[in-house]
């Protein structure tokens, strides 16, 4: 994809990285089955993503990562980047500031109940489970909009030093109850859109899987409104759409 004009997004405050819903359009799976909707009216799955997705012309290739649990559809061509421990970073060659996504995994420890609905962790022992907006899809949608500008109507949405504002456009949980999804757009100088998946994840491989420590691991996709182009849109909500966490 050619470059494009470099724009730096809003970063979230130091705390869980963030990782961002509507049904794509215009989704062509080769040699599988559709993918299920990722809306509260319908029921999703934990196996692999299809073995290749086309979005208008974008050919996207799912990614398997065997130690944290995930499956994520790359597409083809793109650089991967590293810019924090355990958070891969995907964006087009070349492109900085602009179109780009990434998975992030937060260890929750074990999970009330031992089960694989993200609502679970709101009964979380620890403090910084519990606050961080399990309690439904709207709630956690709020929490990590806020990570980035406070929400509009809030009392820190007034107090803003800089004026910046986000905006919640969706929140939903798959029927099955394990992926919270989410959409929302920041308004500053440069407004950017922003799609959202979480899910309990199986733990690292290893100790931690072993003993049911948990993770959530989240894909965050975001680029500028106004470097949008037809297609950008469809392409990270398939890309949240078809992400996947292993069985457990």
């Amino acid at each position: 994809a050619p470059a494009r004009a470099d724009e730096r997004a809003p970063e979230p405050e130091p705390e869980r990285a963030a990782v961002a819903i509507a049904d794509a359009d215009d989704v062509v799976v080769d040699d599988a089955p559709p993918a299920e909707s990722s809306s509260s009216s319908s029921s999703s799955s934990s196996t692999s993503a299809p073995e290749k997705l086309v979005v208008g012309d974008v050919t996207l290739t799912p990614y398997h990562d065997d130690t944290s649990g995930y499956v994520v559809s790359i597409p083809d061509g793109w650089a991967r980047d590293q810019p924090m421990a355990n958070v891969p970073e995907f964006h087009p060659v070349g492109e900085y500031g602009g179109r780009r996504f990434r998975v992030a995994t937060t260890p929750v420890g074990r999970v009330p109940g031992d089960g694989e609905r993200v609502r679970n962790l709101a009964d979380s022992d620890a403090e910084d489970v519990k606050s961080a907006g399990y309690e439904s899809p709207t709630a956690y949608a709020i929490a990590e909009a806020t990570k980035f500008a406070p929400v509009r109507g809030s009392p820190g949405a007034k107090a803003g030093p800089t004026g910046a504002v986000s905006e919640i456009l969706e929140s939903s949980v798959s029927e099955d109850g394990k992926y919270y999804y989410y959409e929302f757009r920041t308004e500053s100088v440069y407004p950017f859109r922003f799609w959202g998946v979480s899910a309990i994840g199986p733990g690292q491989i290893g100790g931690a899987r072993k003993l049911k420590r948990r993770d959530v691991v989240s894909v965050v996709c975001q680029m500028p409104e106004d470097k949008a182009q037809p297609g950008d849109y469809e392409l990270f909500r398939a890309i949240v759409k078809n992400f996947r966490v292993d069985d457990f």
